[in-house]
């Protein structure tokens, strides 16, 4: 498989203050909230090729609870922009913020960036990011913070952050509290509000998931 050519020219980078908004992350597991997961486990969109699964791993967060949940297939959306969620999968997570003392400096995998990274416009295969993700890494993971990128989920919910993992320290990258006293996310503030202001999510029976609903990714 021939290389990704790209030049320095054609990286955005997005700079992210360290008085902006912490950044949210949904989790199931124990250990899952800030800690280095697995080698098995890196098969997220933007972590390692098959391959090379030592060579990093990425704390994947998201800039509002809707995205979170979207991208933990909570939050789903059918071929008619219904959106509905079930209390059994809402109610296996519990929420995490981050708030970082630095700067975070994130490559912006957008648009024109992704074409020259050889990501398609479309794809069910996570491979093409996993190879992106891989040759940034490869160029820039002493230098930035992480990757960042437009939900890929329907109606575009918001913006999701990966951060590198051995890069955290280096911004004092931090949890607002730590795992044991994080809340579930049906108890959450935001996810709350978030029902309250769009009545037309639908609570779906546990037993009956939505139509249309796209097939489960990797867990997180």
């Amino acid at each position: 498989m021939s290389a990704i050519e790209f030049t320095d020219a054609d990286i955005d980078i997005e700079v992210r203050g360290a008085d902006d908004p912490p950044l949210i992350r949904l989790f199931r597991h124990t250990g899952a909230a800030y800690d280095l997961p697995a080698q098995t486990h890196r098969n997220s969109r933007f972590d390692p090729p098959p391959g090379d699964k030592g060579m990093f791993a990425m704390l994947y967060t998201a800039d509002n609870i809707a995205a979170a949940a979207m991208e933990c297939r909570i939050l789903q959306a059918n071929s008619r922009d219904e959106y509905s969620y079930t209390l059994k999968r809402a109610g296996s997570y519990k929420v995490v913020r981050f708030k970082y003392q630095q700067p975070a400096l994130f490559i912006r995998v957008d648009r024109d960036v992704k074409r020259k990274l050889g990501i398609p416009a479309f794809t069910i295969d996570y491979s093409p990011f996993q190879r992106a993700a891989k040759a940034l890494f490869e160029r820039y993971g002493n230098t930035v913070h992480g990757l960042s990128w437009e939900s890929f989920h329907r109606g575009q919910p918001g913006r999701n952050y990966g951060f590198w993992h051995h890069r955290k320290d280096v911004i004092t990258l931090e949890p607002l509290q730590q795992e044991a006293d994080c809340p579930e996310l049906l108890k959450d503030a935001d996810w709350i509000e978030l029902l309250r202001d769009y009545p037309a999510i639908e609570l779906q029976p546990d037993e009956d998931p939505p139509p249309d609903a796209a097939p489960a990714p990797a867990p997180t």
